[in-house]
């Protein structure tokens, strides 16, 4: 038995340079950057998989073109697949030229039944990667480390917070890019056989994607352009570099929908359906910035986990966000788990104003009431859709259509 990702990688040509994304959050903004990078220098670029277009749609193209036909594109000449645990239960032989896990938190527990088990799918992306593939992960996650040790892959490794790798410095809006030499390279002392094997320095400061957080995704999606070895065709710092200010996440994803006669900015996040996802949108404003946070729907329940395995205190881990919220001017929950929310970040300790409403629509005539001039008014909300809406691009649409009549009040 196969998943379409396995059968689709079958089909495509020997050899095609692929970036696989995955990870609990920020997998689709990821991919779409890299796409777009890539693009950006003048390389077709395929970018789907989970985030939308199957990448068996690729492979039908290549079959077709093979038997005579033309396909409904022109030959692409890299692939960028987000790939989700669910996808890796079948890798069967696909094997990326760069790897990355983002991040993993708990999500998906009554399917894997462990952080341990979710791990371990989101890690069987490398375990058919050789040197001088380069699998990326976290430099503070040990968990990670373990199973990406057990995956049964050999790549040459790279981190998210330290080199070879990238590191994001906020402060001065750049970053910090390696690409990890091969062992034999590394054993022998040639970085000769490394493409870039001094450390680079990407300025961030064109990027106008909202959030701290999209700056560590355009890192790291720059970092998998490099890594794909493409050199000879222009993927380059200076190539990757023009392209950082073409970059844009995917809808409904820290997007700015409107600034009003207030000069107050309404910001759809419906992508965020869990409490880390919500934690860096809200982050990702940044510390100067004062904010109105809607969060509502249907919330996660954390099925209980060891202390050691990813557990969270509260059943629906909205205690994480007390920090964030504290310092900001109110937060309006809604929905289904409303209530719950509610109750539980005031057992955490939150201290910002709350106000707790029935519907979204309710929350944001809230909201339009409590923000002040130049606040922003961020949906934001931690959970799933299903209680008010079809899915969260459903939510976000409905967002800004609200959002664009209140900012013409």
């Amino acid at each position: 038995m196969l998943s379409e990702l396995a059968f689709a990688y079958d089909c495509l040509p020997a050899g095609l340079p692929i970036a696989a994304v995955t990870g609990t959050n920020g997998k689709s903004t990821v991919a779409t950057f890299a796409g777009q990078i890539l693009e950006s220098i003048g390389i077709h670029t395929f970018v789907g998989g989970n985030l939308g277009t199957p990448l068996s749609l690729a492979a039908l193209d290549f079959v077709t073109s093979q038997h005579g036909r033309a396909g409904s594109s022109k030959p692409i000449q890299a692939a960028v697949v987000e790939v989700s645990s669910y996808q890796m239960e079948l890798p069967g032989r696909f094997r990326p030229k760069a790897a990355v896990i983002l991040n993993l938190t708990p999500d998906h527990l009554e399917r894997h039944g462990s952080m341990a088990s979710y791990g371990a799918a989101k890690c069987r992306l490398f375990a058919r990667m050789e040197e001088p593939d380069i699998a990326v992960i976290p430099s503070d996650d040990p968990l990670l480390e373990r199973l990406a040790g057990e995956a049964g892959g050999h790549p040459s490794m790279a981190w998210l917070g330290r080199l070879p790798g990238c590191c994001v410095d906020h402060a001065e809006r750049s970053a910090l890019l390696q690409l990890p030499c091969s062992r034999s390279d590394a054993s022998s002392g040639d970085a000769g056989g490394c493409a870039f094997p001094a450390p680079l320095t990407l300025d961030l400061s064109p990027l106008g994607a909202v959030g701290r957080h999209n700056a560590e995704n355009a890192a790291v999606a720059a970092l998998l352009c490099l890594a794909l070895g493409l050199e000879g065709s222009g993927v380059s710092l200076e190539g990757v570099q023009s392209a950082v200010k073409v970059l844009r996440p995917p809808p409904h994803r820290m997007e700015l929908v409107v600034v009003d006669d207030q000069d107050r900015s309404w910001i759809n996040d419906s992508k965020a359906t869990n409490v880390e996802a919500s934690t860096a949108g809200i982050q990702g404003l940044g510390e100067e910035s004062m904010a109105v946070i809607l969060l509502g729907g249907i919330a996660k329940v954390l099925k209980s986990l060891d202390a050691g395995d990813g557990g969270s205190a509260s059943p629906l881990g909205f205690s994480k966000l007390v920090s964030v919220l504290n310092r900001h001017r109110a937060v309006i929950t809604f929905g289904q788990s409303g209530p719950a929310i509610a109750s539980e970040l005031t057992a955490s300790g939150l201290s910002a104003p709350l106000i707790q409403c029935e519907t979204m629509e309710q929350a944001m005539h809230a909201a339009s009431d409590t923000a002040l001039p130049d606040d922003t008014i961020l949906l934001s909300p931690a959970c799933a859709s299903f209680d008010e809406f079809d899915n969260f691009e459903h939510r976000g649409h409905v967002f800004a259509d609200i959002a664009q009549k209140l900012s013409q009040v």
